[in-house]
C-alpha cells in the first residue's frame, strides 16, 4: 500500500449529493489502491488510521459507496470454511466516464456482473423497508447478555432507526452486544451498564461492533447467535 497511484474520482461521484465528501475521497483512495491487482483489499482499520476516523465511520462510507452502485464488495472465505480469509472491494464500471490514457486504471467490472449488481442494489433497497423485528432484538439481547429485558423501549427503538440511517448495519448492533460482554470493564461491574439503550448509542457499536476484515485487530465474537434481521443489510 505504499506505492504511488493516481485517485480517480468520476463525475457520477463527485457529484452524487447522497455521498457524503469524505465517502467520495475513500472512493478515490480505493481507485488508486485497486491499480496494482485491480481491486482493493485495505481493512477498515487501514482506511481508518489513514483518515482518522473510527472504523464505523469507514463502513459508513463503504456502505454508501455500495448503495450507490459505486463499488462492490465480496469476502473470500478460507478454504473449507467460514471463516473471511479478506474483503475485495472492486471499482464498478461507469459508462463514458473517460480515464486519462497515461493513468495505469484499476479493472472495472462490466457486463452481467454489473447489471447483477445494480439489481441487487434495488433489492436491498426493497428489502431495507422491512419491519423492525423488536421481539428479535429483544430475545438476541437477552440470550447474548443473560440479562432480562421485557420491551424495547420507544427511546432505543429511535436510537436503533437512526443508527441505521446513518449507515450502520443490523448485524453491526448485534456484533456490540456480542463484544462488549467480553469488555473487562463491564464482566468486573456485572454487565450493569450494558444495556439496549447503551448499546443503540452510535460510540457504543463504532467501539464494539466486529470488522469482518482480518487484520483488523478486533475481538473476537463469542459463540455465534442468528443475527437479527440478517439478511436486511440497510435502515428503514
Amino acid at each position: 500500500m505504499t506505492k504511488s497511484y493516481y485517485a480517480i474520482i468520476p463525475a457520477k461521484v463527485r457529484y452524487d449529493k447522497s455521498i457524503s465528501p469524505n465517502a467520495k475521497l475513500l472512493y478515490g483512495e480505493i481507485t488508486a489502491l485497486s491499480n496494482a491487482e485491480g481491486y482493493c483489499w485495505a481493512g477498515n482499520l487501514y482506511f481508518a488510521k489513514l483518515y482518522g476516523v473510527s472504523k464505523g465511520t469507514i463502513s459508513r462510507w463503504i456502505g454508501s459507496l455500495v448503495k450507490a452502485n459505486n463499488i462492490s464488495v465480496e469476502m473470500k472465505y478460507k478454504d473449507g470454511s467460514k471463516e473471511i480469509d479478506k474483503r475485495i472491494i472492486g471499482i464498478v464500471d461507469i459508462d463514458n466516464t473517460p480515464i486519462p490514457k497515461n493513468v495505469h486504471t484499476p479493472i472495472l467490472k462490466k457486463g452481467k456482473d454489473n447489471t447483477t449488481k445494480s439489481n441487487t442494489t434495488k433489492e436491498k433497497s426493497s428489502i431495507s423497508q422491512s419491519p423492525i423485528e423488536w421481539d428479535t432484538l429483544k430475545d438476541a439481547f437477552i440470550k447474548i447478555t443473560g440479562k432480562q429485558i421485557r420491551v424495547v423501549s420507544d427511546k432505543v427503538k429511535a436510537n436503533i432507526r437512526a443508527r441505521l440511517k446513518e449507515g450502520y448495519l443490523r448485524k453491526d448492533i448485534i456484533s456490540a452486544i456480542e463484544n462488549s460482554i467480553l469488555d473487562d470493564y463491564h464482566i468486573e461491574t456485572n454487565f450493569k451498564y450494558i444495556t439496549l439503550e447503551y448499546i443503540s448509542r452510535s460510540k457504543t457499536i463504532d467501539k464494539y461492533f466486529v470488522s469482518t476484515v482480518p487484520g483488523d485487530e478486533e475481538p473476537k465474537n463469542i459463540e455465534p447467535v442468528k443475527h437479527w434481521n440478517d439478511n436486511i443489510p440497510t435502515g428503514l
